[in-house]
């Protein structure tokens, strides 16, 4: 986050707010995995379930044996303006 927030006072704006959090996700069932990757799909550019059967079949085996499959996601918010 640090960079972007140096690029925008850079590029000459002033920056009022900037923060970064890291979200844990925490899936069930693979169907939610599938869901999560149709409805945000920046996150596997290239997601296809034909293209993942074999990763996605190895993910839910996992998900039956452990109970669940969690993943960490880096966010972060920067407000800013022109001054």
């Amino acid at each position: 986050m640090a960079v972007a927030v140096e690029q925008l006072r850079h590029a000459g704006l002033r920056v009022l707010d900037a923060r970064e959090e890291m979200v844990d996700y925490v899936f069930h069932d693979i169907g939610a995995v599938v869901f999560q990757l149709r409805a945000v799909p920046w996150q596997v550019r290239d997601f296809d379930l034909d293209r993942y059967d074999r990763r996605l079949r190895e993910l839910h085996e996992r998900i039956c044996s452990q109970g669940a499959f969690t993943t960490r996601d880096h966010r972060f918010l920067i407000e800013a303006e022109l001054p």
